[in-house]
């Protein structure tokens, strides 16, 4: 949809040097994010599936958690953007906020209602800590 969007819309392309290497630096930053976030479940043995909450058990603060509390999905979002910064068309880059907006409303807010319900008050002080995203 973001090449679909770009090649639609050519006039809302930016023309600036480094954006192959700026895309791949920012996809090789989301892919890193995305491995430390999923390496830090496995550890401690729990979920990495997103579709099972419930099957939590435990709180991961630790690592990169101690900076977002979603870095799986900020690596996703980071290597979508990438894209868009390799496409250098603005309308691409629209497809990141919608991301973002869909993964607030129907992943991550039922991830930390099951949270809260699963760790209570210990999930309360890690939220009011570390931020959702940055």
């Amino acid at each position: 949809m973001m090449w679909i969007s770009a090649k639609n819309f050519p006039f809302l392309t930016l023309n600036f040097d480094f954006n192959v290497v700026i895309a791949a630096a920012v996809a090789v930053f989301g892919c890193g994010m995305v491995m430390v976030g999923s390496h830090s479940f496995h550890r401690v043995g729990t979920t990495v599936n997103p579709m099972k909450p419930e099957a939590t058990t435990s709180l991961v603060m630790e690592g990169v958690y101690r900076f977002t509390r979603n870095p799986i999905y900020l690596g996703l979002a980071m290597i979508l953007s990438s894209w868009g910064v390799y496409l250098s068309n603005l309308s691409s880059l629209i497809f990141v906020c919608f991301f973002i907006i869909y993964m607030n409303h129907f992943q991550i807010r039922p991830e930390e209602r099951m949270l809260h319900k699963l760790f209570g008050a210990r999930f309360e002080r890690y939220k009011h800590q570390v931020r959702r995203w940055l």
